[in-house]
């Protein structure tokens, strides 16, 4: 998009449907910041890259709502996004961090108690969380079919299915397509395949170690669970992330796997699901999925 925006002549070969993997099956979370917070960026890196990380994890959130904005998205966006932990050590953390990232970055939070959290998010799974009002959620489908369609009325062309096979050093990219193959030559190439990706990057190929994670949509519940409608992910090393959607529908992502997808992913996320919330063990699933990253 934005490069279609610059003149440039973009093409886009993209190996399923578009938005075929995580730009539209992720679990739709808006998370301010990076992937390590804000003290280990600063211990490792320095002050200066620790704060110019933020600034970057900043522009990108602003984007999001820049975006949705300009393209008219109805990408259903709900603002509040809580942490919720899961040890009292995990809570002494986030606490910690809280008032760390209120006092270098004047980005305010609401820590909550196991009480106030059980109110918050309708199970008393957690000891405690913090409530970020920076972040939250949206459709990420909606979101993607957005950016494709305004990418195409503003020139760029986008080939789906069409799944590059080879890149030679000249920037020549062989591409299989329904018809047979195809060649695109290149001045720059954009590799962005995430877990999907290989055998077109060798240097990547052996830093890339796929993962796959597993999410289920309820029916829609008769009440909403979660009153103040945000975005939960809690503390585990495998992480637990669940919201609802305008429908009332619970999204929830939990599991891992180094495996395939299962064969039946809604069975396979039920425990994760039973955990927080008991009493939707037995709750109809409306879909479910699985997605490498």
């Amino acid at each position: 998009l934005h490069g279609a925006r610059r003149g440039l002549r973009v093409v886009l070969c993209e190996a399923g449907e578009l938005a075929n993997g995580a730009s539209g099956r992720n679990g739709g979370q808006l998370h301010p910041g990076q992937r390590r917070d804000q003290i280990y960026l600063k211990e490792t890196l320095g002050a200066d890259a620790a704060s110019a990380l933020w600034t970057l994890g900043e522009e990108a959130d602003a984007l999001i709502h820049k975006l949705r904005g300009e393209l008219s998205a109805d990408c259903d966006w709900r603002p509040g996004l809580i942490e919720a932990c899961h040890t009292e050590a995990h809570f002494d953390d986030a606490r910690e961090y809280a008032d760390y990232l209120e006092d270098t970055h004047d980005a305010p939070s609401q820590v909550l108690d196991k009480a106030a959290l059980a109110q918050a998010i309708g199970t008393s799974r957690y000891v405690g969380g913090v409530r970020d009002p920076a972040g939250g959620h949206l459709n990420p489908l909606a979101l993607a079919a957005a950016l494709s369609l305004h990418a195409h009325l503003s020139g760029a062309h986008l080939h789906a299915p069409a799944r590059v096979t080879s890149i030679a050093q000249n920037n020549t990219l062989t591409v299989a397509t329904e018809e047979g193959e195809r060649i695109v030559r290149a001045e720059a190439v954009l590799l962005a395949g995430n877990g999907y990706m290989r055998g077109l990057d060798p240097w990547l190929d052996a830093r890339i170690l796929p993962l796959v994670n597993h999410i289920i949509a309820t029916a829609p519940l008769s009440e909403s669970v979660i009153p103040g409608g945000e975005a939960e992910s809690d503390t585990r090393a495998v992480i637990r992330y669940f919201r609802q959607d305008h429908l009332g529908r619970m999204i929830f992502g939990g599991g891992e796997s180094f495996r395939r997808r299962p064969r039946d992913v809604a069975t396979f996320v039920r425990p994760y699901l039973r955990e927080v919330y008991p009493e939707l063990a037995r709750t109809p699933a409306d879909a479910a999925w699985s997605g490498t990253l």
